[in-house]
């Protein structure tokens, strides 16, 4: 497919959720028994005086982590938030980031394809636009290994964007430029910045959004 003079200058394509499932990667990790204790006795996870100020101690503080990290493993939806909202909520700690950075470069490496991953990615190929590539992570495992699976999957001579934040996406607005991302904060900032966006979450409901654009 062309579309000459069509309103899409440029498409950056979101890695985690939209062609690399995140959600079931993450999951394997959080049922990690080595890992999750390896994060929970972590140094700086929580601190003495946070513990004080919960009234708690290392055993009750272990007995509802391992609560929290039940629950979401039982949920069957997205457990990434709910152990970040969960443990802010009832520990005042966040170990949600720190099961990704201990697993390393490996965790994004080895990710598989979201459902309707390769499709949405055939599909803006038809377009014959400049495609990027626009991620988020902090630090160089997420980076590297990122980097590692885009190249593994033939998708590797992408022009490679990362910030550190998916909120710091919108830096690359411009008149034209389409983000597909899952994140609906990520896009509405996109476009408040000038920009085209589509918030990811079925293949088809996607390609038929961008249809609309073209």
């Amino acid at each position: 497919m062309y579309i000459d003079n069509m309103k899409i200058k440029k498409i950056f394509l979101d890695m985690d959720g939209c062609l690399c499932n995140f959600d079931k990667q993450y999951h394997s990790i959080a049922k990690d028994d080595v890992l999750w204790d390896r994060v929970m006795n972590s140094k700086g996870l929580i601190s003495k005086n946070k513990m004080e100020n919960l009234g708690i101690g290392k055993d009750d503080f272990d007995k509802t982590a391992n609560e929290i990290r039940q629950e979401a493993l039982n949920s069957g939806e997205n457990i990434y938030p709910i152990i970040k909202n969960q443990f802010k909520t009832k520990l005042m700690c966040n170990p949600a980031w720190k099961l990704i950075v201990f697993a390393g470069e490996e965790f994004w490496s080895t990710m598989e394809w979201q459902p309707g991953g390769k499709e949405l990615v055939e599909f803006v190929k038809s377009l014959n636009v400049p495609i990027e590539i626009l991620t988020a992570g902090s630090g160089d495992s997420a980076s590297n290994g990122k980097q590692k699976w885009l190249a593994n999957n033939e998708l590797g001579d992408y022009k490679f964007n990362i910030t550190n934040i998916g909120k710091e996406k919108h830096i690359f607005a411009d008149d034209g430029y389409l983000l597909i991302d899952d994140l609906s904060e990520n896009i509405e900032l996109f476009v408040e910045a000038g920009g085209l966006g589509v918030i990811h979450k079925e293949t088809s409901q996607t390609i038929n959004e961008i249809n609309k654009l073209l």
